[in-house]
Formats: C-alpha cells, sequence, structure tokens
C-alpha cells in the first residue's frame, strides 16, 4: 500500500482527522535519525533510533498539553494508557512523555518465553516500567529495557543487510523469494502473533527497519498491511509522522480491545479471597497462577452477554492457559476464568475470530442446539457472543481473487473447569476420558445431527469437580464445536481447503485424498490416533529411550536431551502425526504412513510388557483391528474422484493373536474410582451389550471381512466399553511415564505443539500482484506459510 494510503487509512486520531508534525517541529528535532550509522554491526542502529523516535513522542506530548486549554478538543483526544482501568484525557497526562522506545533487544522477557524484538514502543506508565525494568543489571546502552510483551504497544524490528530482510524493495510481490527471506517473515510473523495472543488486541502495528528503509505494517487476523518502503534518511518526517500520530491515538485506535479493562486493585484482592476457598488442588493451581503472574500476565476484567438472561456476566482473565500461536485464522486463546457471580468459583473463556458467514455456524448456537437436544458429555454454554465492533479489514485490501471472508471477534464461556487429556494420572483415566467423548459425540450426532470435525487431543478435556478436594471424580468431555457441520449441510464436496480438523489427527482417508469431504468414519478414526498418540507420549513402547521412566525420574534438562537423542521415536511421529506434503494448488497431502498403518492393521510399535496396563495394550490392539477391518471394505477406486493418490494395496490377510486375558492384581480391591462406570447411564445395556449378543464385533475376533465398522459408533463405542468393564473392576495401574515429546518442538522441522492443535495446515495462495504504489496485503497464508485451520473456513465451500 502507498504511505499516504496506509496513513490516511489505518493510523487516524479520532477529532483531530490526520495530524502532522509542522516544519517548525521537524526543525526543531536535534537527531532526525542523523546519527543512524551507515554501516557496520545492526546493534549501533538502536540508540540513535531509539532517540530520533522519543522526540516524536516528545513532540506529540507538547502537541496535546497545547490543547488543554481547548475544551472542544480536549473532549476528543484521548491518550492510551493500558494500565489504567479508564483512558486517560489529556488533562491527567503527566508532564513527561506518556511512550516511550526502548532497546530490548538484547534482554529476553524469561525464561519461559525467549522471543524478543529489536526496540519497543512502551507505555511510560508505573506498572509498565516495573515489567520491563525487571532485573536490568547496569550496561553500556542507551535506553535499554527487559521485552514485556504485554505491555508493547508497538514493536520495532531492525535488519542491516536487505538480503536478511522479510521483504524485497522495488518487486511488485513484494515478499522476499529466498530462505532466508522466508525465515525473516516467520520472524515478523510470530512477533506480530506474540504481541496478540499476549495482549487483547484487535490489531498491532509493527515498524519494520530494513537499513535506511522502513516498512509500516498493520496486522490484524486475516493478515498483514503493509506500505511501500520509505526512506527514513532521505524522508524523515514519513516515519517521525507515523510515531507522531501513533502518540496521540486512542486505545481503540491503537488496536486495544477495549472490552477488556484492566482489573482494580480492590478487584484483584476480591480474586484473592476467593482463590482462598478452592479446595480441589487443580482448580487452586489454576487460580494461583492467575494471581502470581499480574508483572507479564496483567488481569483483566471482561463482561459478556449471558445465555439464560439480558443481564452481563463479569468475568476476571490474566494468563492464557491456551493459545494458538498462528498469527491468522481462528487465533484461539483459552482462559481460567473468575466469575463474579457468587458462588466462587473458575469457569472457562474461548476468545477467537470466527469467519463471517452464514453458512458457517456459530459455536453458541450449536452449544444451545446440543443442549436443546440433551447430548451428554458436552459443556454447558453460559456466556457468548460476538464483541460489537471488533472485526478484521486486511481483507478489504487483497487483490481479486480467492478473498478470504472477514473475521469477528468472538467469546464463548462455559460452565465447566476441565484439564488437559493430556494431564490424565494413568492409561485407566486416558480411556475413561475418552469413553465420555465418545459418547458425547454420539449423542451429538445421533439427537442433534452435528457431526464434530475436529477430534483431537486438545478438544477432549476431563472436567474438574471443584468441590472435589481428592480429584477423585473422573469424567470426559468433547469441546470446541466450531468446525462442526450440521448434517443437513454435509451432502457438499471439499474445497481444495475444505478439509477439517487437527492435521495430527486427521483420518488417513482425508489426508491422502484432499477432496473428500469430512464424514462420521474420519471423527471416528480421529479417536483412534488419540490414543495412539497418547500411548506414544506417556508410556513406555518399543521406541522409549531406556533411561526415561527410570527411578529417580529424570531432570527436565536431561529429559529434554533424551527425548532429541530419540531418532526412532521421532521419525515415527514425523511420519505418523505431520507427513505433508504440497501438491500444487494450494493442495497439502499426507496420511501416507497411516494408511499403511491402517491396512495392516497394527500400530507399528509395541508396549513394554510390565510397564504398561493390559487393558491398554488391549484397547489399541481392538482398534487398530477396527481400522482394518473398515480400510478393507473402502472403495479406492471410488476416492480417486477426490484427487488423491492410491494407498498401498492392502496386505495379505495374517492369523490374528487370541487376546490374553488378563490376571488381577492378588490385592485387587472390591471397588475403586471407576467402579460406577458399570452403568455410565440408563441406557447401558442398551448401548454396549454383553458380548454374546455383539455379532459385529465380539471380543477376541475382528469384524467380518469388508465391515465399514466405522460407519456408526456401535462398535468402537463396544470396544471401548469392554475396556471400562476391565477398568471398572481391577485395580488401577498407574503406568505413564516421563513425557517423551518435551523437547521435540525445537527440533528439525516438526513442530509437536502442531501436534496438540496449536499449529495446522492452511493453504497458499497468490501472491498479490501489481505496482507497488497499489493498495496490497498479505493474506493468512503468505506469510509464515503455516495458520491455524486446516479448513480454509474464511472461503464458503
Amino acid at each position: 500500500m502507498d504511505y499516504d494510503d496506509f496513513m490516511s487509512e489505518c493510523v487516524k486520531v479520532k477529532g483531530l482527522g490526520l495530524p502532522e508534525l509542522s516544519k517548525e517541529q521537524l526543525a526543531s528535532m536535534s537527531a532526525k535519525f542523523r546519527d543512524v550509522p551507515a554501516e557496520g554491526k545492526e546493534q549501533k542502529m538502536y540508540a540513535p533510533l531509539c532517540k530520533s523516535l522519543n522526540e516524536a513522542l516528545e513532540q506529540a506530548e507538547k502537541f496535546a498539553a497545547a490543547q488543554v486549554t481547548s475544551d472542544a478538543t480536549a473532549q476528543t483526544i484521548e491518550l492510551a494508557i493500558p494500565s489504567d482501568p479508564a483512558t486517560q484525557t489529556i488533562q491527567s497526562v503527566p508532564s513527561k512523555p506518556c511512550y516511550v522506545f526502548k532497546d530490548v533487544s538484547n534482554w529476553i522477557e524469561s525464561n519461559e518465553e525467549d522471543l524478543k524484538i529489536d526496540i519497543a514502543m512502551y507505555p511510560d506508565t508505573e506498572d509498565a516500567r516495573t515489567a520491563f525494568n525487571r532485573d536490568m543489571k547496569n550496561t553500556a546502552r542507551t535506553d535499554p529495557a527487559r521485552v514485556a510483551w504485554a505491555w508493547m504497544t508497538m514493536g520495532v524490528e531492525v535488519k542491516r543487510d536487505e538480503a536478511l530482510s522479510a521483504f524485497d524493495f522495488g518487486r511488485p510481490s513484494l515478499l522476499r523469494d529466498s530462505d532466508m527471506g522466508r525465515v525473516a517473515q516467520a520472524q515478523i510473523a510470530k512477533y506480530a502473533t506474540q504481541l496478540m495472543v499476549r495482549q487483547h488486541r484487535v490489531f498491532v502495528f509493527i515498524l519494520y527497519i530494513v537499513d535506511k528503509e522502513a516498512f509500516l505494517t498493520r496486522w490484524d487476523r486475516v493478515g498483514c498491511i503493509i506500505s511501500n518502503p520509505v526512506n527514513y534518511i532521505k524522508e524523515p518526517a514519513k516515519i517521525l509522522n507515523f510515531v507522531y500520530r501513533l502518540a496521540l491515538m486512542s486505545r481503540d485506535e491503537l488496536g486495544y480491545d477495549t472490552t477488556a479493562e484492566p482489573a482494580t486493585s480492590a478487584e484483584v484482592q476480591m480474586l484473592k479471597g476467593y482463590a482462598q476457598k478452592f479446595k480441589n488442588p487443580y482448580a487452586a493451581s489454576c487460580a494461583t497462577e492467575i494471581l502470581d503472574n499480574q508483572v507479564l500476565y496483567p488481569i483483566y476484567k471482561v463482561t459478556c452477554a449471558n445465555v439464560a438472561n439480558t443481564d452481563r456476566g463479569v468475568y476476571f482473565i490474566g494468563k492464557h492457559s491456551v493459545a494458538s500461536y498462528s498469527p491468522t485464522g481462528r487465533a484461539t486463546k483459552g482462559y481460567v476464568t473468575f466469575i463474579e457471580q457468587p458462588p466462587a468459583r473458575l469457569c472457562f473463556m474461548k476468545d477467537y475470530w470466527r469467519p463471517n458467514s452464514s453458512k458457517i455456524p456459530k459455536e453458541l448456537d450449536v452449544y444451545k442446539k446440543l443442549k436443546t437436544a440433551k447430548v451428554r458429555f458436552v459443556a454447558t454454554a453460559i456466556g457468548g457472543e460476538d464483541v460489537p465492533g471488533q472485526s478484521t479489514v486486511t481483507q478489504i485490501y487483497l487483490p481479486p481473487g480467492e478473498v478470504p471472508l472477514e473475521r469477528l471477534h468472538c467469546r464463548l464461556v462455559v460452565e465447566e473447569l476441565a484439564r488437559p487429556l493430556e494431564a490424565y494420572r494413568s492409561s485407566a483415566e486416558m480411556i475413561v476420558v475418552l469413553f465420555h467423548a465418545l459418547q458425547g459425540h454420539k449423542d451429538a450426532w445421533t439427537k442433534a445431527e452435528i457431526l464434530h470435525r475436529d477430534v483431537s487431543v486438545d478438544n477432549v478435556l476431563r472436567v474438574v469437580d471443584q468441590k472435589d478436594e481428592k480429584d477423585r471424580n473422573v469424567q470426559g468431555i468433547l469441546n470446541d464445536w466450531d468446525l462442526c457441520k450440521y448434517k443437513s449441510d454435509m451432502n457438499q464436496k471439499a474445497t481444495p481447503h475444505g478439509r477439517s480438523g487437527t492435521w495430527a489427527f486427521m483420518s488417513a482417508i482425508v489426508l491422502c485424498y484432499p477432496l473428500k469431504p469430512n464424514d462420521l468414519a474420519d471423527d471416528l478414526e480421529s479417536f483412534i490416533h488419540v490414543v495412539t498418540y497418547c500411548s506414544l507420549r506417556f508410556h513406555r513402547h518399543d521406541f522409549t529411550n531406556h533411561d526415561v521412566g527410570t527411578t529417580p525420574k529424570l531432570t527436565t534438562s536431561v529429559l529434554i536431551d533424551r527425548n532429541r537423542e530419540n531418532e526412532e521415536l521421532f521419525g515415527y511421529v514425523d511420519d505418523h502425526f505431520h507427513e505433508s506434503r504440497h501438491r500444487g494448488g494450494g493442495i497439502y497431502v499426507g496420511g501416507t504412513h497411516k494408511m499403511e498403518k491402517n491396512l495392516n492393521g497394527r500400530p507399528g510399535f509395541d508396549f513394554t510388557e510390565g510397564h504398561v496396563s493390559p487393558i491398554l495394550v488391549d484397547l489399541l490392539k481392538n482398534l487398530f483391528r477396527l481400522l482394518r477391518t473398515h480400510y478393507s471394505a473402502i472403495d479406492f477406486d471410488d476416492l480417486k474422484r477426490y484427487r488423491g493418490r492410491l494407498p498401498p494395496p492392502a496386505p495379505p490377510p495374517s492369523q490374528d493373536v487370541e487376546e490374553q486375558p488378563d490376571v488381577p492384581s492378588a490385592h485387587q480391591p472390591h471397588h475403586n474410582r471407576f467402579a460406577n462406570l458399570l452403568k455410565p447411564d440408563d441406557e447401558g445395556d442398551e448401548e454396549f451389550p454383553d458380548n454374546k449378543d455383539n455379532k459385529e464385533f465380539p471380543d477376541n475376533n475382528p469384524a467380518p471381512s469388508g465391515s465399514r465398522v466405522l460407519d456408526t459408533h456401535s462398535t468402537i463405542l463396544h470396544v471401548f466399553w469392554k475396556a471400562v468393564q476391565k477398568i471398572a473392576s481391577r485395580k488401577e495401574q498407574f503406568d505413564i511415564t516421563q513425557d517423551q515429546f518435551i523437547g521435540l518442538d525445537e527440533q528439525g522441522a516438526t513442530l509437536l505443539k502442531g501436534l496438540s492443535g496449536s499449529k495446522r495446515k492452511s493453504a497458499s495462495s497468490s501472491t498479490p500482484e501489481g505496482n507497488l504504489k497499489r493498495k496490497r496485503a498479505i493474506g493468512s497464508s503468505h506469510l509464515g506459510g503455516v495458520a491455524e485451520g486446516t479448513e480454509r473456513d474464511d472461503v464458503v465451500e
């Protein structure tokens, strides 16, 4: 986008229009970038850049102070002070500048978060200074500070060498097409993502400086709007006016979500009183996590429409518990939330950006429909809405073609506090939670005619009974219905980007045949991949490093080293869960490893005898038998129309090994915490009949050849039910080992964060073409090549 267009459309000040520095003001500014060295190390550029940018902030402060005498103007100028519960007007602005630029290039935020940008623009307030001046040691640098993402108004990234930059000068495509260019593009995308994850923002600005040139960028959840490069040495006024105008903008104009207000000290004290009442250890730890991280994760008060009445619920949120680290897409963040209304309790808030289309159901409406249909084992929605006035704009500036839909900021609040499935303490607990989620999936399909379409390890949760001091009650739920489809809408052919789900847990068929729409069998197969994932991650097997799970347990640093040495496990996980290839036309395919294992009916690894409950051993074996039976009945010739490659031929039938009976413990108690599961509800006997009545899939034999057993819930539910029966009658075996995936997210091409939903494939679309003066923006897939959703839900199927 042309610089003037960017300034007029993206950097406007309410009541002032398009203010600029006067010639007299510019003349009085001593530096104006003259001290920025023309050559040498990049680090030498930071101090003179901070000096010049801070002078623009000082001029903005002088302008604001001069307007105090004019009541009409004073009522319209509001400066953004993020630490204050309300936006302050200029009458309350201190005499010194409200913002300050700091060199943060050498001081990471913490050991937990080591991502750092070069220069940060911070509000110059007491709370912000507490964060960015933490533990600063003596340094010779000018204007040094620590990275504090929660307080950063804007980031500035600096590159000395054009070859290392994200952008190309003088080319219509703008993005630098080189390995180093793609690294730089991913870097700036990470910075934008971090700002939006750590703050409540509708959009963010980043100033990108390459030697003597500067790009202005504006990021939202569709993509990035980028100005043409400006030579700040020859035309310093352009960059100084940009900063000058930012300093005069309100919180709303700077992209802050004004519906999230910082909690007052009195409200924080109230929350501390609430926290003391929690007896459940998990609930207590969640409350502590919110209250103990206020410097880096400030507590905010958010209001949201209630489901039950016209009142607005009041919620307090702090550090997010889950987040998608993609700059574009749904950008889901989850918060354990203090609810203000008594009794004191915690609930859960989901904050995300949904595509604005009448053809895509709103998740809140889905939850209402699930409740009306009396679907079990799903969360209970108590609040939610599209946040008024908060939507993306980048799609407006994209060139004609496959333009993504506008996205709307959305919140959903559910009553249940739940912990991740991955926090289970035994395979028995994992199986029971998945069993409940599978029942919820069946209810949704048969009672409400809704298909989930995103079964993954992240979307199966264990409900926390906040009154249970010993955390004994075990109940699972199937969560996150934002990618679901109604049965009535499922007869359409998928688009090239129309697959739905988390890549790692998608069925082999959907991965190999990208135009095939999701169906019930694909969802049920995803449950089996969740069991496989948990088995590899938390239980001993053929690929387990011999040091992992020993006594005493390995320290975290040693465990990471051992995991990174485990090339065999790394290779299996990469092949089975993360394999992908770009076939052109924006289509990704994968799943050949899954296809092979499904056709063989074996996972390709064995558990370590004596270290894993035989119930889990038998369950995984029976589930892969199901896969083999189902896949043997698939017409692969018919799938050719979905433009996928054919899978390898099916192997010859092999003799099944008889299931070995479990040997009860000599000290087996008569009851355990799963004993009540023998009759899960009044429908138990009807839903899960005994072996003698279940001819479809008896205990020790596969289903008849040629039977598509995953086209209904019956057989897979029966397999889980038989496992649950054993769990309910035997002593619980605490058979988990140390996390075998920790540390692998930083190794090689595989990012195991993606296995749990934070990284999902997106499709690439064409790079914007045209003259440099043409309005230009970069959509979701152009920076870094990875966005949150495998389904391009911004393109209506």
